[in-house]
């Protein structure tokens, strides 16, 4: 999941930027990961689509679906994402992901390897 939001980055800054990846625990429930860069950032006319399959601005080097497929992972596993991006002034994306922390879980603890129901 986070491979494609790091390549997407990679791809904005045309290698020349930078990217910054954080991991935090905010409170006891949650984590948050922010993958961010200083690329050239995402028209907000693709704001309301860059979730939706097949859409790519990347030509023949995307298929679309990369963005769907984090989401869907990132939803299916209670979470919930964000984008942040301007592509004027200072350009640059954050793709905020905030997932369930396993202290939220209210079942009981498994062993590490045990098969999930």
């Amino acid at each position: 999941m986070f491979n494609n939001l790091i390549s997407n980055a990679i791809d904005a800054t045309d290698r020349k930027g930078c990217i910054e990846l954080t991991v935090e625990s905010r409170n006891p429930q949650e984590v948050v990961v922010m993958v961010r860069d200083n690329g050239c950032g995402i028209p907000v006319e693709h704001l309301e689509t860059i979730y939706k399959p097949f859409f790519t601005t990347k030509g023949e080097k995307g298929t679309g679906i990369g963005l769907l497929v984090v989401k869907g992972i990132v939803e299916r596993l209670g979470g919930r994402i964000q984008v942040e991006t301007a592509t004027t002034g200072q350009t640059g994306t954050c793709f905020t992901i905030t997932l369930p922390s396993l202290e939220a879980e209210t079942t009981p603890s498994r062993e590490y390897g045990q098969k999930l129901a």
